[in-house]
């Protein structure tokens, strides 16, 4: 059994560092898309390639990721 805490925990920290990689990508973009559009998503995946972390960004980008990423490793 997953211990609750340890869990939550977890899957902030990962969240957390999904936001920060946007906020990386937004700082460092030249990109009209990404800089006034916030045209950006970024996600942690696991070596299967499913997501388990995400920023809060455009949703059909992680949906992408759940499909091309897996593909691409295959």
């Amino acid at each position: 059994m997953i211990d609750p805490i340890r869990f939550e925990v977890m899957r902030q920290a990962i969240d957390a560092a999904a936001q920060e990689m946007c906020v990386a990508l937004y700082k460092s973009a030249y990109s009209t898309n990404i800089k006034t559009r916030l045209d950006l998503s970024c996600a942690i995946l696991d070596r299967d390639g499913r997501v388990i972390g995400q920023s809060a960004g455009v949703p059909c980008h992680i949906s992408a990721m759940n499909v091309a990423v897996p593909a691409s490793l295959c």
